[in-house]
């Protein structure tokens, strides 16, 4: 009926905002719509293209709107005045003791197993028979698959094993053999030997194989090895060391900014998720959430003077000694909207914070997350805390300078989101600068303690 009525009115120009979201179900019905328009021109506005890793919805978006027709660089817009200057910065941290400890079980256990599959002689047949017969068939070798190559050559040099005949070394051949090295060898002798062979006690060992790298994060598929959360992964990604790290950022952008100093913490969830369960005797119980960087910032007798608030789509956490001056910042914003709500004060285990809990035909998260913006604004709070569904899209405090990104998105609309948070012009600060803070934990004793820093690069 609403397209039949725009058809009836004649629309020439169609504008759509956000057009990042026309995907899926709304893609499909604006092609309706477009269709049934005579001479249309359709305008699409948008701060963050759709990603182009996910192609099905990238291809909805592109048959809807096409290539982008005219972009406008950030520096630019922030040369012009538009946006605030900004600094892109980043915190590295080390796992704690225990997670460090878990982590070294995990290498030491895939160490273990990774060794009882070399020592099997299926193994070294296959590994052996790579090489060929002479100089020439070791050329065409490491031309063609110079990955295998290489790594069936460290871990014959670190086996102490006689090189074949014909092999002659390359630099990279001479460096220790890494996680990577063992996957590479291990994912083509289970596609190309074991997993094809009729032989039921190859057989057993591929599905001894498959199993034993499930547990580690890594899958076999016909396509090769795919790389899927592991434990390892989580424990760098959701590491306790990081909310040390915000306490420590937000302790020093204090000590610079004094009292302009407004901050936001973002995380992925607010509190323990189901995949971080599994994981309860190595990570802290809340993990990787709000809750958790909330209570650390309390903890801290600098960043607890910031009156953090803790904002989700379900509760709301503050500072119980600063109960008489929200309750009056609250009272303002109430009557001057005139909603209609009850708030009350709740108590919790910890007595240094308090529940903000309310009542009423205009209590909602809206409400409150609305409400929690302006006592932030007014300088009530110098510090939220909440999830990325809360302070990503579609939320906007104007004095907000700096950002600390505890999240794990990579995709290209998510992360330029979060971080268009802090990039809008505060009319009470004209020489504001945003501050975007990644933190980054890393462990050099582990050989993929990595996985949160390719994180960051992807960011």
């Amino acid at each position: 009926d609403l397209i039949d009525r725009l058809v009836a009115q004649d629309v020439g120009i169609v504008v759509l905002d956000e057009c990042h979201h026309l995907l899926d179900y709304w893609a499909f019905i604006l092609r309706e719509l477009i269709r049934a328009l005579r001479d249309v021109h359709v305008v699409g506005l948008t701060a963050t293209l759709p990603d182009p890793g996910n192609q099905r919805e990238y291809e909805n978006y592109n048959r809807l709107l096409g290539a982008v027709d005219f972009e406008v660089p950030t520096p630019a817009v922030v040369k012009e005045g538009n946006l605030a200057p900004y600094r892109d910065l980043v915190f590295f941290c080390q796992p704690t003791r225990r997670e460090l400890a878990y982590l070294k079980g995990i290498q030491d256990h895939f160490a273990v197993a990774v060794n009882e599959v070399a020592a099997n002689p299926f193994f070294q047949d296959w590994l052996l028979a790579q090489f060929g017969d002479g100089r020439a068939a070791f050329q065409t070798f490491l031309n063609e698959q110079p990955f295998l190559c290489i790594a069936a050559v460290k871990h014959l040099r670190g086996q102490g094993v006689a090189l074949p005949a014909g092999v002659s070394l390359i630099p990279e051949m001479r460096e220790p053999l890494t996680v990577d090295d063992w996957l590479t060898l291990l994912e083509q002798f289970a596609l190309r030997d074991l997993k094809i062979s009729p032989d039921m006690a190859r057989q057993k060992l591929y599905r001894e194989l498959r199993n034993m790298l499930l547990g580690f994060g890594i899958s076999i598929t016909e396509a090769g090895i795919r790389h899927q959360r592991s434990p390892g992964d989580l424990v760098l990604a959701l590491s306790e060391a990081k909310d040390g790290a915000a306490v420590r950022i937000l302790q020093e952008e204090h000590a610079a900014l004094g009292q302009r100093l407004r901050a936001v913490v973002i995380t992925d969830y607010e509190r323990m998720s189901a995949r971080t369960r599994r994981l309860k005797d190595v990570l802290h119980p809340e993990a990787g959430s709000a809750v958790r960087a909330f209570r650390a910032l309390i903890a801290d007798s600098k960043t607890n003077g910031l009156d953090p608030i803790l904002v989700t789509g379900k509760i709301v956490l503050v500072d119980a000694d600063k109960q008489a001056l929200l309750d009056q910042g609250i009272h303002q914003w109430q009557a001057e909207r005139r909603l209609d709500f009850a708030w009350e004060w709740r108590p919790t285990e910890d007595p240094r914070i308090v529940e903000l809990t309310g009542t009423g035909r205009d209590w909602r998260s809206r409400t409150y997350v609305a409400l929690v913006t302006h006592l932030f604004e007014l300088g009530l709070s110098q510090c939220l805390i909440g999830t990325r569904g809360i302070f990503g899209e579609g939320w906007d405090a104007l004095s907000l300078n700096t950002l600390i990104d505890l999240t794990s998105v990579t995709t290209s609309t998510g992360v330029q989101q979060i971080r268009g948070r802090t990039i809008r012009l505060d009319p009470a600060w004209e020489k504001k600068v945003a501050h975007n803070w990644d933190v980054v934990c890393v462990s050099r004793d582990f050989d993929k303690g990595d996985a949160d820093l390719h994180r960051f690069v992807a960011k």
